[in-house]
């Protein structure tokens, strides 16, 4: 027993001297972990049937790398790193370097490739590359392969481009460069085409229009012209042309220094981007103002007119009783060219007056303030009422104020007023609604009113007066039982 003993001592002692010189087994020559090894790829995407090269990064020492691959229709070189796929997938591929020296074996974490079909060419078709600034190009694509969406793009600050329908468009003179891309569907890619550049030059401009909606005024008065359109930087100017018609060149101040017409046109001025552009011709009408204003200087002896063209909703036709008119009140009261008529309404009846309104010198007057007036005080009318409040003032006969409502003549002069009775009259119809005698009868039994038209500032007054300055036609309305 003890022999056994230092048998197993010695051999005890041997190993320890081994490891005391720093001899190791050489079980455990390799026992060093390498630097981490990668596959250094950028572009993990691959069209089938191409060949993409698998390269790493890492690793220690010179053992050699080794590649594997996973996935259906995959391969690679094992040393080369070659990968290829025949049919759209992914593939998924380890790399593995060897042991060597005293560095272990390391693997690289899986890195997958994905490999689609290849696309058809695609490309940009038009084939007019040239435009105008502020005009829209379409541009077109044709080819690639699958269901995807074409979309489109510019760069620079010249153009801007819908991405959508590819309208190109251009805010100064210059070039853009249009790229379209299709997008990936299915197993295909997404495809870019090449560029091509798209050169536009000086546009023309957007419609210049004169945009005033009025285009009348007053001899005399200025009137400012205005624009609407055109496009650029490029200055406004207007010319006229017309019997004493001027305009500022630059404001588009217009007059006209008689009555009658002025034919302006405007014109904006090219810039770096835009040709010049003019306007449509515009025809301004002008006339002589009311009020003493212009050339019109009524008095009483050649007064301004309001004279009655036109009367409807009247039952029956109207009486003319302007010969017992001058006789009993017009030439004392008013002017020698008044009419007076009598018309019959039915109760709760709309009326409408027609008024053409004249200057002194019988030209019309435009654009001219008018009230027309009812219930007057003086003539002892009664009993009216209209659905137009103001002039639903009744002063009975010989005072009170009368009622008015206010309208303007147009381009022409003329102006027209609707009025709707609101009595309720019952009882029996007049015997007699032709005869001048008889309305004037009538007006003792129904109730009635008289119109009369005030023509801006001009004087109207019930008493004899050299300062009236006005002919006004007097329009009675009595209101009988309706049928």
């Amino acid at each position: 027993m003890r022999k056994r003993l230092s048998k197993v001592t010695t051999i005890s002692l041997g190993a320890s001297l081994l490891f005391a010189f720093g001899t190791a087994p050489m079980a455990n020559a390799s026992t060093m972990a390498q630097k981490t090894l990668k596959i250094s790829n950028t572009k993990l995407t691959g069209a089938v049937g191409t060949q993409l090269k698998v390269t790493t990064s890492g690793g220690s020492g010179s053992g050699a790398v080794k590649f594997t691959v996973k996935g259906a229709n995959c391969t690679i070189g094992m040393t080369s790193g070659e990968l290829k796929a025949t049919a759209a997938t992914t593939c998924t591929v380890t790399a593995t370097k060897a042991a060597s020296g005293s560095y272990k074996a390391a693997t690289s974490a899986a890195v997958k490739f994905v490999f689609s079909l290849s696309q058809a060419a695609f490309r940009i078709t038009n084939t007019t590359l040239s435009g105008e600034v502020g005009a829209p190009i379409i541009v077109t694509a044709a080819g690639g392969s699958g269901s995807g969406a074409v979309t489109f793009n510019t760069t620079g600050s010249v153009c801007s481009i819908n991405s959508s329908t590819g309208a190109l468009t251009a805010g100064a003179v210059g070039s853009c460069p249009v790229t379209a891309t299709k997008a990936g569907s299915g197993s295909y890619p997404a495809i870019t085409s090449a560029p091509v550049t798209f050169h536009f030059t000086t546009g023309t401009q957007a419609t210049l229009t004169i945009a005033n909606t009025t285009l009348t005024g007053n001899v005399g008065t200025p009137l400012a012209v205005t624009t609407s359109g055109g496009s650029g930087t490029g200055a406004v100017t207007f010319t006229v042309t017309g019997s004493g018609c001027t305009i500022n060149a630059s404001s588009g101040s217009l007059t006209d220094s008689a009555a009658g017409t002025c034919v302006v046109t405007a014109a904006k001025a090219a810039d770096a981007n835009y040709k010049a552009a003019t306007s449509a011709p515009v025809t301004f009408t002008f006339a002589v103002g009311g009020g003493g204003g212009g050339s019109d200087t009524p008095t009483f002896n050649n007064p301004d007119t309001a004279v009655l063209t036109n009367i409807t909703g009247t039952d029956g036709a109207q009486i003319n009783d302007t010969v017992n008119g001058d006789a009993w009140f017009i030439n004392q009261y008013y002017s020698a060219t008044d009419h007076w008529y009598e018309n019959y309404i039915d109760a709760g009846a709309t009326v409408t007056m027609t008024w053409q309104v004249n200057g002194s010198n019988g030209q019309p007057l435009a654009n001219q303030p008018v009230a027309l007036t009812d219930n007057l005080a003086y003539a002892c009318t009664v009993g009216t009422t209209w659905t137009d409040a103001n002039l639903n003032i009744n002063p009975g006969c010989g005072g009170g104020t009368q009622g008015t409502e206010s309208g303007t003549t147009n381009a022409n002069g003329v102006v027209t007023f609707t009025v709707t009775n609101t009595n309720t009259a019952t009882g029996a119809r007049p015997a007699d609604m032709t005869t001048t005698g008889g309305a004037e009868n009538n007006e003792k039994t129904y109730n009635w009113t008289r119109f009369v038209l005030q023509v801006g500032t001009d004087t109207l007054t019930a008493n004899p007066n050299t300062t009236v300055d006005q002919a006004t036609d007097l329009v009675d309305v009595i209101v009988i039982p309706k049928a």
